[in-house]
């Protein structure tokens, strides 16, 4: 993974986000004493993975979830998923963006804790999701989550001959899953929301990997000033705006 690229690409987005952000404020909003109206100086992580990554949570990070992320930018105390260590950041941040993976987004998670919803599948996917489930939970439970993680990569091959064939995902249930931990990222995400202290800005990683080139961008949702939709952000859909912060967060403690 080309991280610095991906990081300098995903902190230019943020500073876009942000500005474009005070750029619809009220007049007088949020102004530090000495500056203009549109110049404020923030602070924040715009390429954070929580345990909704698949990389992540593959590599023992079971439990550091988006709602321990925010809490940690905040300032509060948290686990560390790895020496279960209680840690405290220094200084709180400004703004934070949980970018996890677009690809298999909560999917090892959903399998390990609750096993895949096997409702809509039809009889050979419920078998292979069956499989699946007792091999993800068994490289989990031996801490083989890296060897497996190198089985989701694309074998190596002619990048535009990948790319014009993108490979379907693996796991059956595999959109639905991610569509139901996405709704959750983003009720946890307006939980958190703090306008003038903390901004949890809403966004994820996308991925394109062909012949394992690796083309990664993270994505910054900006709120639409103008309009609350009824439903949430899909990273599958082409919906760009918050979604109402009226519904009932259920971020876990």
């Amino acid at each position: 993974m080309d991280t610095a690229r991906c990081t300098a690409r995903g902190t230019t987005l943020a500073a876009a986000a942000i500005i474009a952000w005070m750029a619809v404020l009220p007049a007088g909003s949020g102004q530090a004493a000495g500056h203009g109206p549109d110049k404020k100086l923030l602070w924040g992580d715009t390429h954070l993975h929580s345990s909704n990554s698949f990389d992540a949570y593959l590599n023992q990070n079971t439990s550091a979830d988006p709602d321990t992320a925010y809490r940690y930018a905040k300032g509060l105390p948290v686990v560390h998923p790895y020496h279960r260590a209680r840690v405290q950041i220094g200084t709180p941040l400004d703004f934070l963006v949980v970018s996890d993976h677009a690809e298999y987004l909560g999917v090892m998670p959903t399998i390990v804790n609750e096993g895949i919803p096997t409702d809509d599948l039809g009889i050979v996917d419920t078998v292979k999701a069956w499989y699946v489930q007792y091999w993800i939970r068994g490289v989990v439970a031996g801490g083989e989550g890296m060897d497996a993680f190198r089985s989701f990569l694309p074998a190596t091959n002619d990048v535009e001959s990948a790319a014009a064939e993108p490979t379907p995902p693996g796991i059956p249930g595999a959109l639905a899953m991610s569509h139901d931990v996405w709704q959750e990222a983003i009720r946890t995400a307006d939980a958190h929301n703090d306008p003038g202290t903390f901004t949890a800005l809403i966004g994820w990683e996308w991925s394109s990997i062909p012949a394992g080139a690796n083309l990664h961008r993270v994505l910054i949702l900006i709120p639409d000033s103008d309009s609350e939709p009824d439903s949430g952000s899909d990273p599958d859909s082409d919906s760009d705006s918050r979604p109402n912060s009226s519904s009932d967060p259920d971020p876990d403690s």
